[in-house]
């Protein structure tokens, strides 16, 4: 396969099932401030692809105080990230964008495929051959012939 080509525009929303958050273990472990701010990390996640990862930078990119963002950021939230020394992003929300590019890249493909053989079948059917082509004729018509014999 080709590499990924990362179309012009972003996939708008991303899917999850509350469900499988809410059955999650991890997940239920957290505080109510725990799951707000895993929330929104998750969100600044798919839309910016990553926050900072100094906390002092991202008390001030989320607008709370970086005491309490430190008391917010317990091992169980963190679980759910990946932390670099610069970034902090969401695995799961990169593998899901990853598969809606792949998506998108294979129904482009596939367009583009499809156009293709369109474009041969109508070029095949305007090509000259030597014997012609019969046009079929539908039920209601006669042929030139038939309408002479009348």
């Amino acid at each position: 396969m080709t590499a990924i080509k990362i179309s012009k525009r972003p996939a708008p929303a991303y899917q999850e099932y509350a469900s499988d958050i809410l059955a999650n273990r991890s997940y239920r472990a957290m505080s109510m401030a725990e799951r707000g701010l895993w929330d929104t990390i998750r969100k600044e996640c798919w839309v910016n692809g990553s926050v900072p990862s100094s906390v002092p930078v991202l008390a001030k990119y989320l607008g709370i105080d970086a005491n309490h963002l430190q008391q917010l950021l317990s091992p169980t939230l963190i679980s759910w990230f990946n932390i670099t020394n610069e970034d902090i992003t969401s695995p799961e929300i990169d593998t899901y964008r990853l598969k809606i590019e792949l998506q998108r890249q294979g129904m482009s493909e596939g367009g583009r495929n499809g156009g293709r053989k369109s474009q041969e079948n109508r070029r095949k059917k305007d090509e000259a051959t030597l014997e012609g082509r019969v046009k079929p004729l539908s039920r209601d018509e006669t042929s030139r012939d038939e309408e002479k014999r009348r």
